[in-house]
């Protein structure tokens, strides 16, 4: 075809002209912009898709739209809970999501002071703890907690005579993340409810989703006994005796069980002696033999000590003489367990 009309053919170029300089600087503003340009540590090769400037996988956006902005869609391959406990990944991002769990599962708890307030009712000072699938929880003023179902919260087990009640935040009742009142707690009795250690939760935890925090003991008119809370240690404001005094010669023998939570191993122990020296040891363990010593002195003593013991609660005492050796063991207190 062949045009003897110049002028129609310049104006033809300068409008074909004027519109590809126009998508071009189109183009260009949306480059610097960002809008259409993606850079991944997966693929560094540069290709051109439709006139547009790509680098890397997952991005969709519209193409040959001069009237309007680009639009741009990039997939995004977020790191997961363990690659980011790993923490080798260095080309994936982490959601909020992730780091919350990944932080409150390693860094999941501040213990708050626990404080003795009447015979049903305990204070539980301010503090924070990280709840498997809610998130981080806490309360920056004291909460005065009622224990049973009359109580804080309506789900919570009566007291009675002479049992652990766990202290626990509800799962049911917290709502997710952020500041928890009193009727986010709850109490159960040790009968109804076992405490144990989750590794993946990263605490102690009952009836699955509940986490527990404190446990109290009551006595024989079911009140609570009071305590002293200090540190990672509960003292009886009075120590109990879990050995009435028992004639124990040169060989290894089981005495009461500790008055100590089922989850604890460790316990403030005071005995009571006569006689020579003696040791003691955690239940069931016969190497090394010799144990630790309560006492080394003759003569009566009284002396309180620390000792380890196992899910029993119980430990072993000896005597190096083999008669006329009496011992009394009484409970002082418990540490706090790994996770609480």
């Amino acid at each position: 075809e062949s045009y003897t009309d110049t002028t129609t053919v310049k104006n033809a170029i300068q409008v074909k002209l004027v519109d590809d300089l126009t998508e071009l600087f189109a183009t260009t503003a949306a480059i610097v912009a960002g809008s259409g340009v993606m850079v991944s540590a997966d693929d560094a090769s540069v290709a051109y898709l439709d006139g547009k400037l790509v680098a890397g996988d997952g991005i969709s956006f519209t193409v040959n739209n001069p009237a309007a902005a680009e639009t741009m869609t990039i997939a995004v391959d977020p790191a997961s809970e363990a690659e980011t406990l790993a923490g080798t990944e260095v080309s994936k991002p982490v959601t909020p999501a992730t780091l919350l769990t990944v932080i409150g599962s390693t860094f999941s708890y501040s213990r708050p002071l626990f404080t003795y307030a009447d015979t049903d009712t305990i204070t539980i000072g301010p503090g924070g703890y990280y709840l498997a699938g809610k998130g981080w929880v806490y309360w920056t003023a004291n909460i005065t907690f009622d224990l049973g179902s009359a109580g804080s919260n309506a789900g919570s087990d009566d007291l009675a005579a002479s049992k652990w009640f766990h202290i626990a935040l509800d799962y049911s009742a917290v709502s997710g993340a952020g500041v928890l009142t009193a009727s986010d707690f709850i109490n159960r009795n040790e009968d109804n409810v076992t405490p144990a250690y989750s590794g993946t939760k990263g605490g102690v935890y009952q009836d699955t989703n509940d986490r527990t925090i404190f446990s109290i003991l009551t006595n024989g008119d079911s009140e609570i006994i009071r305590f002293i809370h200090t540190n990672d240690t509960i003292f009886w404001a009075e120590r109990i005796v879990n050995q009435a005094q028992i004639d124990i010669d040169n060989a290894w023998t089981d005495i009461g069980a500790l008055i100590i939570p089922e989850y604890a191993t460790f316990a403030k122990a005071s005995f009571i002696t006569s006689g020579n020296t003696w040791f003691w040891r955690t239940n069931g363990i016969t190497d090394p033999p010799d144990g630790h010593p309560i006492t080394e002195y003759s003569g009566d003593r009284s002396i309180i000590t620390e000792v380890a013991t196992d899910d029993s609660q119980i430990i072993e005492v000896i005597s190096m003489v083999s008669d006329a050796a009496t011992i009394i063991g009484k409970t002082d207190g418990w540490r706090f367990p790994l996770g609480m």
